[in-house]
């Protein structure tokens, strides 16, 4: 049996991902990693 969390790409790689970067400009690291946190939770 595999861990189903190893599908979930980690926040540290989540936060760099250039998808990420006009969030972060627009919100914030911290407002982003929060939402990047509550979706892997959900996840």
């Amino acid at each position: 049996m595999t861990d189903a969390r190893r599908a979930i790409p980690r926040t540290d790689a989540l936060l760099a991902d250039a998808r990420f970067a006009d969030a972060v400009a627009r919100l914030g690291t911290d407002r982003v990693k929060r939402a990047i946190t509550r979706a892997q939770a959900e996840a």
